[in-house]
């Protein structure tokens, strides 16, 4: 620790002003220091960088490196060229790239803080006890705020904003396979909570998340409110054989605002599966057989479910179900395989998806069957030929519950334009590892973080995180006489 502060402020007291904007990361690099008391920092920096040797290698401090956030990386890296700017110039090595881990000063400090604790005479570096907590800033554009909030982003962050679990005191829609949800929130390991309802319990959740985390990212809410929240309205099909587009948009406005109104901020629909099939066992949740009254009725749908504008508190994120061709399983049976036919499915299954993107749906869900022997978690055809290309839809995907082999759903569902993943733990447990790997590029997890985090910014949790969780308006809204006669 003396030799390393003594380095420090030896070679940065000319730099008054630097060393105020970092005084509080030149704690992190303190709090590395050890039992030993070898050449000042300056020197040690210094020497690594002018020798060919490779004895600082190691997998662990490059994952160190990987895991800083640009910014960290950046008043890391002033820190150390401060200390050894000299020998930085006798190299002749003026132009550092900060995002370069591999050119980054920063780097090399680790690589021989990783030697020292290889010999056992220093801890790890805690970074995350030196993080700053994201502050909402108004005067910035929505592009430049997910800019800021990324650039502090490591990548665990990251993948952790593509993580789903399901709270475990609610409804169960599926198996629970694992419930350490709160340990995950804490680590900053889960962007999304689904099946927490009630203003009381998602207000618990995200004061973990805000006030317990590295960075305080808010998570989002989701449920299944397939025909009401708590008013409930006729199922889907029952809806659709109305042709009433009016009233259908009209029980989606009225599930939304309850839906917002009990703390949650995304709901599971509209399905818009075209089924044939009456042995399928979800074809009460969409609106048939027909291609045309699927479309308008999805479009309704999405409608009354997000309103003019994501930030009113009476609406809540729309996910279009389930693309593509779930309800054509063979002989009925669910997460079975489809056999299609491009044509068939461009011209009778696709249009109520393609009619909720133009209609401004801000997100999708997978399907759990194949087409043509390829499951669509993982069809590059339907998510980003179709989907993104073709469409230009501009939101997240949404898989449905788990997949078997993880790491390999994982590695094709991430390259196919899959942004978060529900219940599994797939991405939890395998997609940093497969980025380091270079198995997936680290821009096609970045491009999935900032969907989710543009959802989030839309929704106002940045700017406010328990903008829904309001127990007065909650008591006000729910079930209250004007939607009880709306569902009449």
């Amino acid at each position: 620790k003396q030799s390393l502060n003594k380095g420090y402020m030896e070679y940065a007291q000319h730099k008054t002003e630097s060393v105020r904007k970092l005084k509080r990361t030149s704690v992190a690099i303190k709090h590395a220091g050890g039992k030993y008391d070898p050449k000042p920092l300056h020197k040690i920096v210094a020497g690594l960088l002018t020798t060919t040797s490779d004895w600082a290698e190691s997998s662990t401090i490059d994952n160190i490196a990987n895991n800083l956030s640009e910014n960290e990386l950046k008043r890391l890296d002033m820190i150390c060229c401060v200390a050894a700017g000299t020998f930085v110039c006798d190299r002749g090595d003026k132009t550092i790239s900060y995002c370069d881990k591999s050119k980054s000063l920063v780097y090399f400090l680790l690589k021989v803080l990783g030697k020292l604790q290889e010999i056992g005479t220093v801890p790890a570096i805690d970074y995350n006890a030196y993080a700053q907590k994201i502050k909402f800033d108004k005067t910035k554009s929505k592009t430049e705020f997910i800019d800021y909030v990324m650039s502090q982003m490591t990548l665990d962050d990251k993948v952790g904003q593509m993580v789903q679990y399901t709270y475990d005191g609610g409804d169960v829609t599926g198996s629970a396979i694992d419930k350490n949800y709160i340990k995950y929130t804490k680590q900053g390991m889960m962007g999304s909570v689904f099946n927490a309802t009630t203003t009381d319990i998602t207000r618990k959740l995200q004061k973990i998340a805000v006030e317990e985390t590295r960075l305080g990212i808010p998570l989002i809410f989701g449920y299944d409110v397939v025909h009401g929240y708590e008013t409930i309205f006729p199922i889907p099909l029952g809806e659709a054989a109305s042709w009433d587009l009016k009233a259908i948009e009209k029980s989606a406005r009225v599930a939304a605002t309850e839906t917002a109104a009990g703390g949650v901020h995304w709901t599971f629909a509209p399905m818009v599966d075209i089924g044939y099939d009456p042995r399928w066992g979800r074809v009460s949740e969409g609106a048939g057989e027909d291609t045309f009254l699927g479309s308008k009725i999805a479009v309704a749908r999405v409608n009354g479910f997000q309103g003019k504008s994501l930030y009113d508190l009476n609406t809540v994120l729309a996910c279009t179900k389930h693309f593509a061709g779930y309800a054509l399983a063979q002989a009925g049976r669910d997460y079975g395989s489809v056999e299609i036919s491009d044509r068939y499915l461009r011209d009778y299954i696709l249009p109520p998806f393609k009619a909720t993107v133009d209609a401004g749906a801000g997100s999708f869900m997978t399907s759990f069957n194949e087409i043509g022997g390829v499951p669509a978690t993982a069809s590059k055809y339907l998510y980003d030929q179709i989907l993104r290309k073709e469409w230009g839809f501009k939101g997240f995907v949404v898989t449905d519950y788990p997949a078997k082999d993880l790491e390999e759903a994982t590695l094709k569902s991430v390259n196919s334009g899959i942004e978060m993943d529900m219940m599994s733990g797939a991405f939890l447990n395998h997609l940093a590892k497969l980025v380091k790997e270079g198995k997936v590029k680290q821009e096609v997890v970045d491009v999935a973080v900032r969907r989710i985090l543009e959802a989030k910014y839309d929704l106002g949790l940045f700017e406010d995180p328990y903008r829904y969780s309001d127990s007065k308006r909650e008591k006000e809204t729910v079930m209250k006489k004007e939607f009880l006669d709306d569902a009449r």
